[in-house]
């Protein structure tokens, strides 16, 4: 075998060079010069110090997402015909309205039946299937005014839907308005969705660079979010959840340098940014500031002290830039509305008499938000078998003790930083499970059972099952990605399996039978889907051969603990 190249090399064996008070900041003026010129060179070499195999895994994820957006009907995601409502809104009015000013257009409403979302979309038959030439736009169904629902989605911060609704916006003044029909201008807020998921395989990679991991425990940790197949279902649909959730996976190797010492401006703001972007699409996005203020403790602790005032200008900075950026939309609802979270869901689904049972709740709240978390697809239209979901739970559940409670004698991390890693899992899951509580409380409905509200911190929960495993294996960690990719493809086909055999084609219909009906309602025309499929194929090839060229590297040798690489 030949020796590793310099993209291979873990991170502890090449120089650690953060911008931290010892850093930069004291060095005289030329000295500063000369080293912002070198950090400007420096990141924009980055992109291209990015290992090929990490493109080729991200080419896997787009392309595992790209078909998750085909095979999975119009409007079979949760709440997706209220999202595609505003975002089509936005880009026809460029607005957005309050939280109680909005109910669902008519041309949304006309649309449903179409797409036989009444039944659940269903068995689909090609035969069944509109003619893609002869399927209206939003634009034609929109006249005449009819009743319609709640569309209680204002309730949310405005920027995925002035994204989106700004991106098609764009599209159809260079092409022409409308872009095409309501089917196809769908998908292509599914693909904007699915730009937005792509970036989580090189949030883990860097993350995985930043602690010093080897190449094989580094695709492992990329391989594991493909291993859960309603992110992928989720990160293909139109959704408010896929860019709030970059900005969360993004944030990840951001925390990890504060907790190492990287306290200068340039890293405050970077953070603060990404908060209050994140603030401005999504609530749950509120755990990030606590997450940086754990990480600031653990950088603290870690000096001794000795650079308490760095941290805490860097806490003021960092509050400036996140509040500017986007917390102000939740000062300005409780100005405007006198509450945080102004919202129509009591109308929408009024309290009920029943009395409430906790442990009933306990029960669901523990089974519900689980199996969504793996695989309950649609509006919970159908979803993976129940031992799918024990075995992959537990495979976790085993891997997150040994990587949190054993010493990492696979890598070197502290103990410190992967708690810090996961430290955004637990918040979450208590943020969850607060609210549904309160909601069932207050209405005596089971609300708020979502699994994928757990995705945000999923960037560093994969590098920790990643290194649990590692250090379970031991010497026979080489052959963790192909174990990886072999749960990957277990998961997809399960829920693949499932997909297919509950939306298309009557039950016991043939395989080709079913992808003619997908074809049939996609949409894509069948050539451009012909091309995607043999792209689909180069990069899935791609992506197996970088994962089986990973088995083949000789061991990296035991690092040093990362506790001893000075983050200058």
């Amino acid at each position: 075998m030949g020796a590793i190249s310099n993209s291979d090399r873990p991170a502890h064996l090449t120089a650690v060079r953060d911008d931290g008070p010892e850093g930069r900041a004291s060095a005289p003026a030329h000295a500063r010069s000369a080293g912002e010129r070198h950090a400007r060179r420096s990141r924009l070499a980055g992109l291209r110090a990015v290992p090929g195999y990490v493109w080729w895994v991200t080419a896997l994820y787009v392309t595992v997402l790209v078909g998750y957006s085909i095979v999975v009907p119009t409007y079979r995601a949760p709440d997706e015909p209220l999202h595609v409502d505003l975002s089509h809104l936005f880009s026809e009015e460029l607005t957005y309205p309050a939280w109680d000013e909005r109910d669902t257009g008519p041309d949304v409403q006309r649309s449903l039946s179409i797409v036989r979302f009444g039944d659940q979309a269903a068995h689909l038959e090609a035969g069944d299937a509109p003619p893609k030439s002869e399927r209206p736009a939003f634009e034609d169904l929109a006249s005449p005014p009819m009743p319609t629902g709640i569309n209680q989605l204002p309730q949310h911060p405005p920027l995925y839907y002035v994204t989106t609704g700004l991106a098609m916006w764009a599209a159809e003044a260079v092409v022409g308005d409308p872009i095409g029909d309501f089917v196809l201008e769908t998908w292509l807020y599914r693909a904007m969705s699915i730009a937005f998921v792509a970036v989580l395989p090189l949030a883990v990679w860097r993350v995985c660079e930043l602690l010093g991991a080897a190449r094989t425990v580094t695709v492992t940790a990329m391989l594991v979010p493909l291993a859960i197949p309603q992110l992928m279902h989720i990160g293909a649909s139109a959704n408010n959840d896929n860019l709030v959730l970059a900005f969360m996976w993004l944030s990840t190797p951001v925390v990890l340098r504060i907790a190492r010492g990287a306290l200068g401006t340039r890293t405050a703001v970077l953070a603060g940014v990404l908060t209050g972007l994140g603030l401005l699409t999504k609530l749950y996005a509120s755990v990030l500031p606590i997450w940086v203020l754990g990480a600031l403790l653990l950088a603290v602790r870690r000096a001794r002290r000795a650079n308490l005032g760095a941290a805490v200008r860097f806490a003021v900075v960092y509050g400036v830039v996140a509040l500017v950026t986007g917390g102000w939309w939740w000062i300005r609802n409780i100005v405007l509305y006198g509450e945080l979270t102004p919202s129509r869901f009591s109308e929408l689904v009024p309290p009920t008499d029943r009395p409430r049972d906790l442990w009933a709740f306990l029960d669901a709240w523990a089974y519900s938000t689980t199996r969504r978390f793996w695989g309950d697809f649609g509006w919970y239209d159908t979803h993976i078998s129940g031992v799918v979901v024990a075995v992959a739970t537990a495979v976790c559940l085993l891997a997150l003790a040994v990587g949190c409670a054993r010493p990492d004698r696979v890598t070197g991390t502290p103990r410190s930083f992967r708690l810090l890693l996961v430290a955004p899992l637990l918040a979450l899951i208590v943020g969850q499970f607060s609210l549904a509580l309160r909601g069932y409380i207050n209405t005596g409905r089971m609300a708020g059972l979502q699994g994928r509200y757990w995705f945000g911190a999923v960037a560093g929960l994969a590098v920790v099952v990643a290194l649990g495993l590692a250090n379970l294996v031991g010497r026979r960690q080489r052959w963790l990605p192909l174990g990886a990719l072999a749960a990957v493809a277990g998961m997809q086909l399960a829920a693949m399996s499932t997909i297919f055999g509950f939306y298309w084609g009557e039950p016991g219909s043939a395989l080709a039978d079913r992808v003619r009906a997908v074809v049939a309602w996609a949409a894509l025309p069948g050539e451009l889907l012909g091309v995607g499929a043999v792209l689909g194929v180069v990069a899935v090839a791609g992506g197996l051969w970088s994962v089986v060229g990973s088995a083949r590297l000789p061991r990296d040798p035991a690092p040093p603990r990362l506790d001893d690489v000075r983050a200058a």
